[in-house]
């Protein structure tokens, strides 16, 4: 049962990259670097401004339930940028991120890397 509890965000997280990765033709996101991100998202800055400057998110995950019952964040925004196209081979490149927010600011933000290997 706690493999089931810990597996869940997990294939979370691999769906909404795949679900990036299947739309990312069709949606008109903001481009961004790492650096830029780092800059502009500060703890306490609002989530309007987040969203003014990155676009609607993703998924945008409401009152997120931890297996330890803390509380200290009450939404989750996860942004991802779309893969090169054609495909590369690369490693650990940034390729978005979430914001965690208690009462509408951010508190924390971290990064997403993928790696892609293209061909045999």
């Amino acid at each position: 049962m706690l493999i089931v509890r810990f597996m869940r965000p997990m294939l979370f997280l691999a769906s909404v990259a795949l679900c990036s990765q299947l739309s990312a033709c069709s949606r008109h996101a903001p481009i961004y670097t790492e650096d830029e991100v780092r800059q502009f998202v500060l703890p306490g800055i609002p989530r309007e401004a987040i969203l003014q400057r990155f676009g609607e998110p993703l998924r945008d995950w409401k009152n997120p339930k931890f297996e330890d019952g803390s509380t200290n964040i009450d939404e989750i925004l996860y942004y991802f940028l779309p893969s090169p196209n054609p495909p590369t081979n690369a490693s650990w490149v940034f390729s978005g991120f979430q914001v965690r927010l208690k009462d509408g600011k951010a508190v924390q933000w971290s990064a997403t890397h993928r790696d892609t290997q293209v061909g045999p």
